[in-house]
C-alpha cells in the first residue's frame, strides 16, 4: 500500500498527459468504472497498469508518471498536477 498522497499524484501525472481534470473523466479513458480511480486513491494503489498503458501510447516516461523522475513531457509543465508532496519542489 503507498500513501494516498503518491498515488493521488500519480493520478494528476496521468490526468495531465491524457488531457483530462477529472478523476472520473481519467477512469472512463481507461474503460473503468467512474469510481476507478477514486477507489485506487482511497485503497492507496498506484494505477501501475494504467501507467503503463499511457507511458506506451503516448511515448511518456513510466519514471516520471510514477518516480516524477526526468523531464515531463513536451507541453505539460512539470507542476500542472497539484498534489506535490511537501519535499517535492519544482525544478525551474
Amino acid at each position: 500500500m503507498h500513501s494516498k498522497e503518491d498515488v493521488s499524484t500519480v493520478i494528476s501525472r496521468l490526468k495531465a498527459v491524457v488531457g483530462v481534470s477529472s478523476d472520473k473523466a481519467l477512469s472512463e479513458y481507461f474503460g473503468g468504472h467512474s469510481t476507478l480511480m477514486s477507489n485506487k486513491k482511497v485503497r492507496g494503489s498506484i494505477p501501475f497498469e494504467e501507467a503503463v498503458q499511457v507511458a506506451l501510447e503516448m511515448n511518456v516516461s513510466l519514471d516520471w508518471l510514477i518516480l516524477g523522475k526526468g523531464e515531463a513531457p513536451d507541453g505539460i509543465s512539470s507542476v500542472s498536477y497539484t498534489h506535490l508532496r511537501a519535499h517535492e519542489t519544482p525544478e525551474h
